[in-house]
């Protein structure tokens, strides 16, 4: 049921509900709790005979932050708290730097607004005020199914919130304690964190590659004398970049860039040479056991798009192979020679039945979703990740890492995957509204 929610204009602090309200949530004092978010307050009730049932009216001289009344909100009643809402975040900048070609953007993760209802705001780490425990941000305005606008506000910390960006820490924590386990995607964490976490599970960590932290050219030296081959990524790296293979043929090590560049070091004093010299992120690297799954010589992997849905749960998207260009090292966008649906992919690498191509997706979708179980676990509280996929020769799924924070989709409007982009865009804020408690 939806209410609209109108001003009392009157000097005396309460709130009035029609007969239908009252009875129909068995209000029995002769005052309520108003709850918005993270703010309440207490406020003595007028019952009315003439007010519609779907009406409220507030003191809105009393409410210390914005409450269009263009609005349409939910109401979710617990003996005399009236929890109206939802009023959700979505903290997707650092500075508050919003363009209209933005606002574009987030306009398409409200396409279902009709059934998420109530205030849906952006904002930026720059617009929370810690001190009034407020958020300034722009409110998203449906006015009918083809327009709509993004109205400037300021609001009470969320009932929850969509995390997009990295903020600063105690910034984080500071909400966090306010809000609770609310918001989502909370800590952003690299390869390094990922192999750390699932090292110390005995399930989880069959389900990813062997790795270890680069310390020196040594400990390439003793990964080769364990695989065939070993990449060397930068632990906060995006999109390929900077990252290395590095074979061992009669001696030499054959490196190989993500521009499919190739040195050949003759021995281990020009590999520490070269280490020295051009493995200097300062973010540091990681060494990780190379998987061989040549397609006619190039490489494929797979994207399993997993988010929660309105019950809490992990469900997969959808699943897209890519393969690389020939002897690329990476399958990031601009280095595809070619894009497939996860079961077509599949068949190709294999040459194995419909079936058994299904067969391996669900099973590597319950595997996905032990480790997504994990890292809520042990590192944060998640909503929306995509897991980088890579299958061995037996067909045996190895997570490559887990992007957490912010994943491309050309790949899907590419293979014109549009009511898989929908879902993906949508189904967090339906998730955020179940966190939101309606």
């Amino acid at each position: 049921m939806k209410f609209k929610i109108l001003d009392t204009k009157s000097k005396k602090d309460r709130i009035i509900l029609s007969e239908e309200f009252v009875r129909k949530y068995n209000l029995s004092s002769d005052s309520v709790t108003l709850q918005i978010g993270q703010w309440s307050r207490t406020f003595p009730i007028v019952i009315s005979s003439k007010l519609s049932p779907t009406n409220i009216k507030l003191p809105k001289r009393e409410i210390p932050f914005t409450l269009p009344s263009s609005l349409r909100y939910e109401v979710k009643v617990e003996k005399d708290v009236i929890h109206l809402g939802p009023l959700i975040g979505l903290l997707v900048k650092r500075k508050d730097n919003f363009t209209s070609k933005s606002f574009n953007k987030y306009t398409k993760r409200l396409r279902n607004y009709k059934d998420i209802n109530g205030i849906v705001f952006v904002c930026s780490e720059a617009g929370i005020d810690t001190d009034n425990q407020t958020i300034t941000g722009y409110y998203y305005v449906q006015k009918n199914k083809k327009k709509s606008k993004w109205e400037k506000g300021t609001f009470p910390y969320p009932d929850s919130m969509f995390k997009r960006v990295k903020i600063n820490t105690s910034l984080l924590k500071e909400i966090q304690y306010s809000m609770g386990n609310t918001i989502f995607n909370s800590r952003v964490f690299n390869k390094q964190k990922l192999w750390e976490v699932c090292s110390e599970d005995s399930q989880a960590k069959t389900l990813v590659p062997d790795t270890m932290r680069y310390k020196s050219y040594k400990d390439i030296v003793k990964m080769l004398d364990q695989h065939e081959q070993v990449y060397i990524k930068p632990t906060q790296g995006m999109q390929g970049q900077g990252i290395r293979r590095v074979k061992r043929i009669d001696g030499a090590f054959i490196l190989t860039n993500n521009r499919s560049d190739t040195v050949v070091l003759k021995n281990k004093k020009e590999l520490k040479r070269y280490c020295k010299t051009h493995l200097t992120d300062t973010n540091g690297y990681l060494l990780q056991q190379g998987i061989s799954t040549a397609y006619k010589r190039k490489h494929a992997d797979f994207r399993f798009y997993f988010q929660k849905n309105r019950e809490k749960e992990w469900i997969c998207q959808g699943v897209v192979g890519r393969v690389s260009k020939k002897n690329s090292i990476v399958t990031n966008y601009k280095h595809l020679s070619g894009l497939y649906s996860g079961k077509k992919a599949i068949k190709l690498l294999f040459g194995v039945t419909n079936q058994e191509a299904e067969q391996i997706i669900q099973q590597t979708t319950q595997q996905c979703i032990y480790v997504g179980d994990l890292i809520d676990q042990k590192i944060g509280h998640y909503g929306d990740v995509v897991f980088d996929i890579i299958l061995d020769k037996n067909k045996r799924a190895l997570i490559l890492e887990i992007n957490n924070r912010i994943y491309g989709t050309k790949s899907l409007r590419r293979l014109k995957k549009h009511k898989m982009l929908r879902k993906i865009r949508t189904t967090p804020i339906e998730y955020a509204k179940s966190l939101a408690g309606f």
